[in-house]
């Protein structure tokens, strides 16, 4: 069976997620200066052509891997902060104090942070 080359957007898409997917395999094992991009081919079973149709350089590839690890970790930033708004929003409304969020912790407005334990 013949492979078939990705042609619409979301076929392109997830040919770049594998990719992306081999590359982030073979860097969590080797030195960036160890990694060759058919070293990625061959984990992406694609042709070493069609892998810089997508990433012209081993430089991009990683940092499109980059890319990717920090969306991630802005999200889960941005999840936590969340939840710990709206941890305040609950405690101020049964408690009818305000509450200020500092650091990892979650203080009483009045007073200094260091006199809540």
């Amino acid at each position: 069976m013949k492979k078939q080359r990705a042609t619409n957007e979301e076929d392109k898409l997830e040919k770049r997620q594998v990719i992306l997917n081999a590359a982030m395999q073979i860097f969590k094992n080797t030195s960036y200066n160890e990694v060759t991009m058919s070293a990625v081919a061959v984990k992406a079973k694609l042709a070493k052509g069609t892998l810089f149709l997508y990433f012209p350089t081993k430089e991009e590839m990683f940092l499109a891997l980059m890319e990717e690890q920090l969306i991630e970790w802005f999200n889960a930033v941005d999840m936590e902060l969340d939840l710990q708004r709206e941890i305040i929003h609950f405690h101020s409304r049964i408690s009818g104090c305000r509450f200020t969020a500092r650091a990892d912790r979650i203080y009483p407005s009045a007073g200094h942070p260091l006199d809540h334990p």
